[in-house]
């Protein structure tokens, strides 16, 4: 960035200074078809497109590689929910299974209370 801004900066200065010198002489400093203007913004954009396009192809580079991270968390994430899933299940089933066990052998409270 430090280039491209001192470059940027010096063709400013320099296209400042010749407009003020031809605006104090009276003359038109660049006519019309703005041809130096053109020249002047065309070499900047020369400078500036492959600086663009290495920064866009670095941003790409981290974004696949950020993706591919989230992608292995997000995997593996799915599969300790899939293992808390399963020992839930069992938990239940135990319960299920012991409830029904202990309802089948206890008695109600009146069977209770005849048996005295």
């Amino acid at each position: 960035m430090g280039l491209y801004h001192s470059v940027r900066h010096s063709v400013y200065g320099v296209g400042r200074a010749q407009l003020v010198r031809a605006y104090d002489a009276g003359a038109a400093f660049d006519p019309y078809p703005y041809i130096l203007l053109n020249l002047a913004l065309s070499t900047i954009a020369a400078f500036q497109a492959p600086i663009i396009m290495m920064s866009q192809n670095r941003q790409a580079t981290k974004d696949r590689i950020a993706a591919a991270h989230a992608y292995e968390v997000n995997l593996k994430m799915e599969m300790e929910i899939d293992k808390l899933h399963e020992k839930i299940d069992a938990m239940r089933g135990e319960q299920v299974a012991g409830t029904s066990r202990h309802a089948s052998s206890s008695s109600t409270f009146a069977e209770r209370r005849s048996m005295q």
